[in-house]
């Protein structure tokens, strides 16, 4: 079953990865440190009038997202209004959707989140008791199915704290009661800085992991796969498993599944194999890994 979505909407993305990638080749940008977000009961408020879309996945469960659309323009003006761009403003006004270290396209509802969406409700995961990891969410759609499906608590990262706040945590308040939203935390930041932030916590304490992470579209740049890998590595239960959606090949940025596929081998620390191919329009995949025995 396809995973149908309405009305369109032009932040969306189409079969193509946006070719619009600046590149920050004349100064050495140091990446954003990690935090964690909170949401606070103002958020609410914030989603009185707000046009909202329909996502049907494939067992019929209807999830609702922010029109991404609206996030733009709501960015554009809080920073004409603070007269000063934030790095997502900045991004925008690029009209660009990556600016490697300022802002990763957080705000773009990417075609593989529909993805991994849809083939995780038609796998039929069990994810009560669960806990999930959700790495450069942006909207969160797979996130919002493990929390809609009963995870014991889902977790949202994205490299940008205004992606977070303006639109990962207004759809979680649309998809999920007060109940499941205090199962939530959320984090911005580097996936460097956030697996150091969050190793103590896990060190010696295997509860404390992730039963899943689910991450997509985040193997577009080769650059990243150190950072990518160490984190799954470092916080996945020895018995937890990942599902990575991505396109086979990000034409003009470099990376791809089969690029990171082999990254993944050469560090040996993981079993990959491919669940799913997609064939229309950009060929892309679903990629499953876990944790060899002698790496858990």
């Amino acid at each position: 079953m396809s995973f149908k979505f309405e009305p369109s909407d032009s932040s969306d993305a189409s079969d193509q990865f946006a070719g619009t990638v600046k590149e920050n080749c004349c100064k050495e940008i140091a990446a954003i440190p990690a935090k964690e977000i909170y949401a606070v009961r103002e958020l609410y408020e914030s989603l009185i009038g707000k046009k909202t879309k329909q996502y049907t996945v494939g067992n019929g469960k209807v999830l609702l997202s922010i029109s991404s659309a609206d996030v733009e323009l709501e960015v554009r003006h809080a920073a004409a209004a603070a007269g000063k761009a934030t790095a997502v403003a900045e991004a925008l006004s690029a009209e660009t959707d990556l600016l490697p270290h300022v802002y990763e396209g957080g705000l773009k509802v990417w075609e593989c989140s529909f993805d991994l969406t849809e083939y995780i409700s038609t796998l039929g995961m069990k994810f009560e008791g669960q806990r999930v990891l959700e790495l450069g969410c942006g909207s969160g759609l797979p996130g919002l199915y493990a929390l809609t499906e009963d995870a014991q608590t889902v977790h949202f990262q994205d490299y940008n704290e205004e992606v977070i706040q303006r639109l990962t945590i207004p759809n979680v308040l649309l998809n999920a009661d007060e109940r499941k939203l205090g199962s939530c935390r959320f984090f911005s930041g580097d996936w460097e800085s956030l697996r150091n932030l969050l190793l103590p916590s896990v060190v010696g304490a295997s509860d404390a992991r992730y039963d899943v992470i689910l991450t997509s579209e985040t193997i577009y740049s080769p650059s990243s796969y150190k950072k990518l890998h160490d984190i799954m590595a470092s916080l996945l239960k020895p018995d937890g498993v990942v599902y990575l959606a991505a396109k086979t090949c990000y034409f003009g940025v470099g990376g791809g599944t089969r690029e990171f596929e082999d990254y993944v081998r050469m560090e040996g620390m993981f079993d990959l194999h491919v669940v799913k191919e997609f064939s229309d329009g950009v060929l892309r995949e679903i990629l499953r890994l876990s944790l060899k025995s002698s790496a858990s």
